[in-house]
């Protein structure tokens, strides 16, 4: 959190990334999270990847918000259509109950 506010973001990613292995969707959100740290290093893929492999390794639930920050249109607009699709079929279920 210092490190980010003093513009050392290199030091930053090396305690952020220690800490994703403890706590991978703390490590992930705010602005002083992965995500933004990457940005700031100029390294959108590096944080695709933390995303994809705290989803798949740690079950960390997907924010589409997340793909929003890192512009990557495509990926936002799939993970809302997804999660739309998911809030149909649970309010169909309750229609048929």
């Amino acid at each position: 959190s210092m490190a980010c506010r003093c513009g050392a973001y290199a030091k930053a990613l090396h305690y952020k990334e220690a800490e994703y292995v403890q706590d991978p969707e703390g490590a992930i959100l705010g602005s002083d999270g992965l995500i933004s740290i990457y940005d700031h290093l100029g390294q959108q893929e590096s944080a695709v990847g933390a995303l994809v492999n705290a989803e798949r390794c740690f079950g960390v639930r997907r924010r589409e918000e997340w793909f929003e920050k890192l512009q990557r249109w495509d990926d936002a607009l799939e993970a809302y259509s997804s999660q739309q699709k998911s809030v149909s079929n649970v309010e169909d279920g309750l229609e048929l109950s």
